[in-house]
Formats: structure tokens, sequence, C-alpha cells
């Protein structure tokens, strides 16, 4: 986690595809402050 200067906490993630050729997909890495993040995402999933 990043807090930037107005104070405000961020965390860097990745989003991970893969599709149904099974091609994966990669996506980031992307920066969201995190109470976006959390609100965004909030469905638990496994790490591969």
């Amino acid at each position: 986690m990043h807090i930037d200067q107005q104070g405000i906490p961020h965390l860097r993630y990745r989003v991970d595809f893969i599709r149904p050729n099974r091609q994966r997909y990669i996506e980031g890495p992307r920066v969201l402050a995190a109470r976006s993040f959390f609100d965004l995402y909030q469905e638990r999933v496994s790490a591969a």
C-alpha cells in the first residue's frame, strides 16, 4: 500500500484473465485508491 501526498492510501494490483481459448490476458499494473478498490472488488478469488 502507498499513501499519496494527500494522505489517500492506494493499492497496486494486476488483473489476470484466462480466456475460453486458454490464452492468458494480463492487465496491469493498475493503481487505485484503497477505498475504491474495496468497493469495486468485493468478491474473493483464489490466487493461482
